[in-house]
């Protein structure tokens, strides 16, 4: 006897088929609040939440402000991406900045709390969960490979795999842990400890690690900014806005132009616009009173004062 298979569900017919997803180069970032079994062990549930909840919460505050996506929170830790559902081609320094964020943040909270971050890099498969149209999961070795440095990480620090350390390059400092073992992986992977990170423009960064191209074509536009410098010097106050498509070479231009200003006489001040920064009042504001000041982003308030 025949029989007709019942229709699908409403539920079944939004979710996105099994191999429904897109490939991206992202960087995926864990989370999570080093022996927090241990912390909460006899803790009524909303004592245990009231511990918890805001190292998470600040986990993913540090997330947000870079720009990264929290696509996974599950208790004491969280999992992010950068570089997706977005692109982004500075998303590994993104996760790294982040990642410092989140040490920081959850160590200025009361509790003695301490996290442990594990970072990678490398392409995923991006596909939506459910019904919502804004969450999403990375399904791939390279979550998994973030998920283990995590583990493998000591409190308070941030494993990177080398793929990671190799795009950030310029705007991190690192320390080399070597080749290690992760469960589950086939071979050892370079793992390094993140020291410090850095904002750092991209030609700053090219700069840097000597990526530069050589400079040419632009007599043209470099002389009109040395003759505003030169009604300047005659105290004729100017006002130059540099305006084309995005990768045509503006802050190139601007970076050969301040390397060529004569020196004595002038004061030059320097500060970098930063997409995920888009956000955030008087950023760039603050950036130039710093920069006029030479105030260090590491300085304490006594030697701002």
């Amino acid at each position: 006897m025949k029989t007709e298979a019942a229709p699908p569900s409403p539920a079944a017919l939004a979710m996105p088929p099994a191999d429904a997803g897109e490939r991206k180069l992202v960087s995926v970032l864990f989370a999570d609040i080093r022996g927090s079994t241990a912390l909460i062990d006899g803790l009524d549930p909303e004592l245990a939440m009231g511990l918890l909840d805001p190292a998470v919460n600040a986990m993913s505050e540090a997330v947000q402000r870079f720009g990264g996506t929290v696509n996974r929170v599950q208790g004491d830790g969280i999992m992010a991406l950068f570089g997706a559902p977005l692109a982004s081609e500075d998303h590994a320094v993104r996760a790294c900045l982040s990642a410092q964020a989140i040490i920081e943040g959850v160590a200025a909270l009361h509790g003695g709390l301490q996290v442990r971050v594990g970072v990678n890099s490398g392409e995923v498969v991006i596909r939506a969960v459910g019904n919502d149209p804004h969450d999403y999961d990375a399904v791939g070795v390279t979550a998994h490979v973030a998920h283990r440095l995590e583990q493998l990480a000591a409190p308070g620090s941030v494993c990177l795999a080398a793929r990671t350390a190799l795009l950030a390059r310029g705007a991190v400092e690192l320390e080399q842990l070597g080749l290690k073992a992760l469960a589950g992986i086939g071979e050892p992977v370079e793992v390094f400890r993140l020291i410090s990170a850095h904002e750092r423009p991209g030609w700053e960064l090219r700069t840097a690690t000597g990526m530069m191209t050589g400079f040419v074509g632009r007599d043209g536009d470099l002389r009109q900014l040395e003759s505003a410098l030169g009604r300047a010097w005659l105290g004729r106050g100017q006002v130059v806005s540099v305006v084309g498509e995005a990768g045509i070479g503006k802050s190139r231009l601007a970076h050969e132009f301040i390397s060529r200003v004569p020196q004595g006489g002038w004061t030059v001040v320097s500060a970098s616009a930063f997409a995920h920064a888009e956000g955030t009042p008087y950023r760039l504001a603050a950036e130039i009173l710093r920069a006029w000041l030479g105030v260090s982003r590491n300085d304490d308030m006594a030697d701002v004062a």
